[in-house]
């Protein structure tokens, strides 16, 4: 923590305007193709992005104490809820209201002194009252006169540089991140490497089996040549017959000499090309190295801001809480780092908000009146790192988490029937459930959770909860520390090659046809005494894997968190290391790519 108060609001204030333009600008470009789009059905995945992108703003501006941003995200949030569920309707006066919103947001995110007392409060308070008024279908009260004056625009100052200036060089973070992309462009040359040799390595098995079968003959060939030979002695004219067999004897033999020349060489070329593979490797692997180290950064830079969150919090709720970090000096990629933070913050607050109890009732139930909220972090292998965020408070009420999912119809009757307490305690990282009764600024709308979910696993990493009723909860988050490379497992299905992130496959299996069995529709097989649908990972894509030949099929056994499904696949090549780039934007919107 900071011994400057004003200097470290400053830091926060600097993250805060980057995240919160990224927020807005994701606002406007999805108002701007609502209002191109006439069908609810097309509409509905848009509403639901606004919706999420909202919510993420106002818990950014309430990290940074930004009231009149939280208040105006707030009446958004509920707005977009009511277009969600069809309450409310998109009609071309909302849009002006929606666009001068978050034109507002805008001004709100330039001005980040927090009750600076330079907004124009009368603006913002019209704009929140006609959202309210537009939630429940009542006129909009009429904006005022637009009397905007330019306001100064507060500038946030560079923090100064420690150490000497002959030692340090200033660089913007864009031309590091641009050397760290091209940087990771060698991890192509280094697979390309792999594949020459392999071909090489093909070609001098081709060779050698031409050599073996030439073995085969050779002696045929020997004693063909010695026929020919004796003839010739004993004859001083050539037939035309003995003259063409000569001539292939003899272009055998060359053949034989040319193979063997081409033998030698390939083998001499081979050792050069593992060479200079082995070379462009270590070189490679040492400079993205030294490359990746300059974008890693202690997870307890993402975490200083926690502290004062969770005083924000408890101020408001009247709860007493403690914080406790582990393992803040782990270091992780940089670009990571900036996609876990409202994830970890969206956790820390539920566990405030909906785990922590009141301090009698704390003191009632036998536990101290403080309670505590756990941060741990632990490095789990040489690219994984694995976050627990622990609370000594009321625990999850599996009851009643599976009463909110049948009422909503997450689940059926027949699923929760079936379902353990541990699957349905996963159940609220769905979007749209939430125990909650009521809606506050910090939760009760089951949106929180399930953007932490789809944003770790976005980052290749798993969440799975844990907890004990009245005692504890505790959220597990295992991602790679890196996002340049994986290791994947090649997998077959028909004609085409894709990879599997290899920390996903939990092993690969043959499965009998006749140990196949369907269970409501859907096909399951029995692995180590435990059901796992069984799903044919062509018919996902949309793919012919052309027949099933054969008694048995090869299925791949993925997890994720505490769930595992078998996919077929028509084979499995091996490992390799696989280099990750974005497909960008344009294919958001392709079935099974996640751009």
């Amino acid at each position: 923590m900071y011994n400057d108060d004003d200097e470290f609001l400053k830091k926060l204030l600097a993250a805060y305007i980057v995240e919160a333009r990224e927020h807005v600008s994701e606002i406007a470009s999805g108002l701007l193709a609502l209002e191109k789009l006439p069908e609810r059905e097309q509409q509905l995945p848009i509403i639901e992005r606004v919706y999420r992108e909202a919510h993420s703003l106002k818990g950014a501006a309430g990290a940074v104490n930004l009231q009149d941003t939280v208040a105006i995200c707030q009446c958004l949030e509920t707005l977009f809820a009511a277009l969600k569920r069809g309450e409310a309707a998109l009609h071309p006066g909302l849009f002006d209201l929606l666009f001068d919103a978050s034109d507002l947001i805008n001004e709100l995110a330039l001005n980040t002194q927090p009750d600076s007392g330079s907004v124009d409060t009368t603006r913002l308070d019209n704009i929140n009252q006609r959202l309210i008024a537009a939630t429940k279908g009542e006129p909009m009260p009429v904006p005022p006169p637009l009397t905007r004056q330019t306001k100064e625009v507060i500038p946030v100052p560079e923090s100064k540089s420690d150490g000497d200036a002959a030692d340090t060089v200033r660089i913007p973070v864009s031309k590091l991140d641009s050397l760290i992309l091209q940087t990771e462009e060698l991890i192509t040359l280094k697979i390309a490497g792999k594949q020459h040799v392999s071909l090489i390595t093909e070609l001098k098995g081709m060779l050698q089996t031409w050599m073996e079968q030439w073995s085969g003959v050779q002696s045929q060939y020997k004693k063909i040549a010695q026929d020919i030979d004796q003839r010739n002695i004993g004859q001083k004219t050539d037939h035309l017959g003995n003259g063409v067999t000569a001539d292939i004897v003899e272009f055998l033999r060359w053949n034989h000499r040319f193979f063997s020349s081409m033998q030698e060489r390939l083998v001499y070329l081979k050792a050069l090309v593992e060479d200079d593979y082995h070379g462009v490797v270590s070189l490679a692997d040492s400079l993205m190295q030294e490359a990746r180290e300059l974008i890693m950064f202690p997870l307890s830079s993402i975490l200083e801001s926690f502290p004062k969150v969770i005083r924000d919090i408890c101020r408001q709720q009247g709860k007493e809480v403690d914080l406790i970090i582990r393992g803040g000096d782990i270091v992780i990629d940089k670009r990571l780092l900036q996609a876990l933070k409202d994830p970890l913050l969206h956790i820390v607050r539920n566990c405030i908000d909906h785990g922590m109890e009141m301090p009698d009732a704390r003191v009632a139930r036998g536990k101290p009146a403080r309670g505590k909220v756990v941060i741990d972090v632990a490095q789990r292998d040489s690219n994984k790192v694995e976050l627990t965020v622990y609370d000594d408070g009321c625990g999850i009420n599996v009851a009643k988490v599976k009463a909110a999912a049948l009422s909503q119809g997450l689940i059926s009757h027949q699923q929760g029937a079936g379902l353990s307490d541990k699957a349905v305690m996963q159940l609220i990282l769905q979007s749209g459930l939430s125990t909650s009764a009521v809606v506050s600024a910090l939760s009760g709308r089951g949106l929180g959770l399930a953007i932490v979910r789809e944003k770790v696993e976005g980052l290749g990493g798993d969440i799975s909860i844990e907890s004990t009723a009245g005692q504890s909860t505790t959220f597990r988050l295992v991602l790679p520390m890196t996002l340049a490379t994986f290791g994947g497992t090649i997998i077959e299905l028909g004609r085409e090659v894709f990879a599997v992130p290899t920390a996903s496959v939990q092993r690969v299996i043959s499965v009998k046809r006749e140990a196949i069995i369907t269970v409501e529709g859907k096909e399951v097989v029995d692995v180590d005494g435990r059901f796992v649908s069984l799903v044919r990972l062509a018919d996902v894509f949309g793919l012919d894997a052309g027949r099933e030949d054969g008694d048995s099929v090869n299925a791949i056994i993925l997890t994720s968190g505490a769930r595992h499904m078998a996919f077929v696949v028509t084979g499995v090549q091996g490992e390799d290391e696989i280099l990750v780039k974005g497909l960008g934007k344009q294919l958001s919107r392709v079935r099974n790519i996640a751009a």
